[in-house]
């Protein structure tokens, strides 16, 4: 859950790496790790980072490739 206790729903802007972290259900060392790799599409806003949920959830959803 996020600070507010509501469940990360579709559509929704994640707007830090700890709620990254949380929705995949990983530590932010991994989820970072996942942005900068180019697993994990995001967005910056000058110093901010904001990933889409959807299109997070579409990209875990993708096979590895070797």
């Amino acid at each position: 859950m996020n600070k507010k206790n509501e469940p990360i729903k579709e559509g929704r802007k994640l707007r830090s790496i700890q709620e990254l972290a949380e929705l995949l259900g990983c530590t932010t060392a991994s989820a970072t790790t996942y942005m900068k790799e180019g697993k994990i599409p995001y967005y910056k806003v000058g110093r901010t980072v904001i990933f889409d949920v959807n299109e997070v959830m579409e990209a875990i959803k993708q096979p590895v490739k070797a």
